[in-house]
């Protein structure tokens, strides 16, 4: 009787050792996830800012465009 509970006893820390790695494993795979997602996260983020001052450039340069005609304007209307 006492060998059939010695083998229960011995599969069930098998299993739980088993369970256990699983487990493990599973975290470093989720955390492994979690990584390349944050790395993926950062390269948007720092293509959206890239856009964001090419937009803004874009903008500022077009203000300028604007003051310079304004400015041309008034030196032809002036000279006249």
């Amino acid at each position: 009787m006492a060998d059939g509970k010695d083998r229960i006893d011995e599969e069930a820390k098998r299993d739980a050792a088993a369970s256990i790695a699983k487990a493990f494993q599973d975290v470093q795979a989720g955390e492994a996830a979690a990584r390349q997602a944050e790395e993926r996260l950062s390269r948007l983020e720092a293509k959206i800012e890239e856009l964001l001052a090419s937009a803004e450039a874009g903008v500022e340069g077009k203000e300028m465009e604007k003051v310079m005609e304004e400015v041309r304007g008034g030196e032809e209307g002036g000279g006249s």
